[in-house]
């Protein structure tokens, strides 16, 4: 098969793996990834490599294969770090501190997030910074640390509120978690 050809395959295998996650018909993304991303290796084009293989992460998480998602993330991870690729490193410590999340190892959620937010600040996208903090805000939450929470809870609500993000009724719900935690809290660290 030409590589040109091949290229294409690829992309639009990707394409549809895409749109099947979209849809939440999870089998044929995965199907569908892991076909583009047997082409993209055999093409030897690495950034696509990664970027299947994070779709594939983010496939196997919503599906809760959580030891799938973090093989393919770390994967994924150090293609994107050999490249120096930093808004896809940031995707993936955003993915990474989720997957945390969704597994309850909050101190690991924790790492993740804070080597996001600083990249995030760097990039400069502050719907990546909102969400960062966001998530960083659940885990100081989750963690007992209402007082760390809220603060960052607080920002994320009014960058939300600036870019009218379809999250912002579930961040302002975080907020007041966080608040009435806060208020119930016999010893306000």
């Amino acid at each position: 098969m030409h590589t040109g050809s091949q290229h294409e395959q690829a992309t639009v295998m990707h394409m549809r793996g895409l749109i099947a996650g979209q849809r939440q018909d999870y089998a044929a993304a995965k199907q569908l990834h892991l076909e583009a991303l047997a082409m993209w290796r055999s093409l030897k084009q690495d950034t696509d490599v990664a970027d299947s293989l994070l779709e594939l992460g983010r496939v196997a998480r919503m599906c809760e294969d959580y030891d799938a998602a973090e093989q393919y993330f770390h994967e994924a991870l150090e293609i994107y770090q050999q490249q120096n690729a930093r808004e896809e490193m940031l995707a993936l410590f955003i993915q990474l501190g989720l997957l945390a999340q969704d597994r309850h190892q909050w101190s690991e959620a924790r790492k993740w997030s804070e080597e996001a937010l600083p990249l995030a600040r760097e990039i400069g996208g502050l719907e990546s910074i909102a969400f960062v903090q966001f998530g960083l805000a659940k885990v100081w939450e989750a963690e007992g640390r209402a007082d760390l929470a809220l603060p960052l809870a607080q920002e994320a609500v009014a960058t939300f509120e600036r870019l009218q993000h379809r999250e912002l009724a579930q961040v302002r719900a975080e907020v007041e978690s966080i608040t009435a935690a806060l208020q119930k809290s016999p010893n306000r660290q």
